[in-house]
């Protein structure tokens, strides 16, 4: 059964999303999605009204923001 993983690239003035289908050594590209940054894109409604729009996978998400516009934080995992 394929995964399907949805990747996000934010920059100053654009959001890129991609959704991508992968099945063992099989990757296919299912759709790409460019647009303008919005001002209000990078709150938490704003990405999910991005995702609701775009009826985008929010199962495995891959994010990647500019280190200006990162705020890091040190998560503890249990494994």
């Amino acid at each position: 059964m394929a995964r399907i993983i949805t990747a996000i690239e934010i920059f100053s003035d654009a959001i890129h999303g991609v959704e991508i289908s992968v099945q063992r050594k099989q990757i296919e590209i299912l759709r790409s999605i460019n647009e303008p940054l919005r001002h209000d894109a990078l709150t938490p409604d704003g990405l999910s009204l991005y995702f609701t729009e775009h009826h985008l996978s929010k199962e495995e998400v891959i994010t990647s923001v500019p280190g200006d516009m990162l705020i890091t934080r040190r998560v503890s995992v249990p494994f």
